[in-house]
């Protein structure tokens, strides 16, 4: 590693500090934060850059599962879900 990187690291997010919370035993950290960190310590970087970095080291560590989601997203669910029963219940036929 080299001096610059190692302090890039040491004037970069810690994990343990930014950590918002922790779902099924993954400790978790705000995005924005993380963009925010990141783009900070790595200035000569434009900001498209940082993220593309950031979403696919996401996608290379999640496999693309979240962890977790926005809570709005249950309403959504349920009405795509009963729709899908309905039709199950119909024989597959479109209801009104």
């Amino acid at each position: 590693m080299t001096p610059e990187c190692g302090s890039r690291k040491l004037a970069g997010m810690s994990a343990e500090e930014n950590v918002v919370g922790v779902v099924d035993g993954v400790a978790l950290v705000g995005y924005d934060a993380l963009l925010a960190q990141m783009s900070a310590a790595f200035p000569e970087l434009g900001a498209a850059e940082v993220e593309h970095v950031a979403l696919r080291e996401w996608e290379a560590v999640t496999g693309g599962r979240p962890h977790v989601v926005p809570s709005s997203l249950i309403a959504g669910i349920r009405e795509v879900l009963e729709g899908a029963v309905q039709r199950h219940a119909s024989g597959g036929r479109q209801t009104a």
